[in-house]
């Protein structure tokens, strides 16, 4: 097990496996967001029998997404997160509609689709922006030597234009200043989405099912 901070653990290779994390995760937030805004629409329809029947099946289809980040945090985190179980549906269709949409848990996870595509995105692309700018800046020599320049250049980043051998030293300076950010920052943005994702979908109950006895794990 190994919390994730500043000086923890100084392996580039371990940032490179939470960047790569930080990927995934986006692209999951952005499936989880059109999934949660096909429930809400499912759900304003569900005065109707297809409404209904859509409701249910996409509200059960929220669970394996949102586990995913929580067990994501988990491994970022290195300890596990108890969970509250949803209220077990039962009986026919109106029984088991009326269940979900009673059930707090239905909520949370809606609102943590919603709020983790804004929120969530945010914090895990910018890693992910440092390291595609520091590597763009740190290629900007090949580029220069291969690329046909022409009259006026070619764009960098679009919207700055290298035009001269020069301010390609600058861009590998950029490059290093890219790469300092994201090897200081990457640990604990993906520390922060990790606090936030146990904070709104962890139960404050340790006896939660399925929370005694699992190891503690952690991105290595």
């Amino acid at each position: 097990m190994a919390n994730i901070g500043f000086w923890r653990d100084l392996s580039i290779m371990r940032r490179l496996r939470l960047t790569g994390l930080a990927i995934g995760l986006s692209v999951v937030s952005v499936l989880g967001f059109v999934l949660v805004t096909c429930t809400v629409v499912a759900g304003l329809l569900s005065f109707t029998v297809l409404g209904g029947f859509l409701f249910l099946g996409l509200v059960a289809a929220q669970r394996p997404f949102t586990d995913l980040h929580l067990r994501s945090a988990e491994k970022v985190l290195g300890r596990s997160i108890p969970r509250t179980p949803r209220t077990p549906t039962e009986g026919g269709p109106l029984a088991r509609f009326l269940t979900a949409l009673s059930d707090t848990s239905t909520w949370r996870d809606i609102a943590f689709l919603f709020f983790n595509f804004i929120s969530g995105m945010t914090i895990l692309l910018v890693p992910v922006a440092l390291f595609l700018h520091g590597l763009t800046a740190l290629l900007l020599p090949v580029f220069w030597n291969t690329l046909p320049v022409g009259r006026h250049g070619f764009p960098y980043m679009s919207g700055f234009w290298v035009t001269s051998a020069n301010e390609v030293q600058v861009g590998l300076g950029l490059a290093a200043v890219s790469f300092l950010l994201w090897w200081i920052f990457t640990p604990a943005l993906l520390r922060l989405n990790a606090l936030i994702t146990a904070a709104l979908l962890g139960s404050s109950s340790a006896s939660a099912p399925g929370y005694a006895g699992q190891p503690q794990v952690g991105v290595r």
